[in-house]
């Protein structure tokens, strides 16, 4: 299973390092089309005999909308649940 990146934007964040945006495509069709952010970091160092050089690469979802629709309902039915609980508190008797 391949994946492949289109950049939507890039922007340099350090000498170093990088950042933007972009969509993560499945040739195999198992996944939509899932929107990401990215970095990249370089690092190494250079000599008279040569150099040694490394990267990194992350990737990180972006939240889709209705994953903000879910989590919305979520903490409106939390809250409507203790603003219940809190209207029917029990009031002492007293009994003579």
């Amino acid at each position: 299973n391949r994946f492949s990146f289109t950049l939507t934007s890039a922007e340099a964040i350090a000498y170093n390092a990088f950042s933007g945006e972009g969509v993560v495509y499945d040739s195999a069709n198992e996944f939509g089309p899932t929107p990401m952010a990215w970095t990249i970091s370089f690092s190494g160092n250079s000599n008279t005999t040569g150099s040694n050089n490394s990267f990194s690469f992350a990737l990180l979802p972006v939240p889709e909308p209705g994953e903000y629709a879910i989590l919305s309902a979520g903490i409106a039915v939390v809250l409507l649940t203790h603003k219940r609980r809190r209207k029917q508190v029990s009031v002492p008797v007293r009994v003579s």
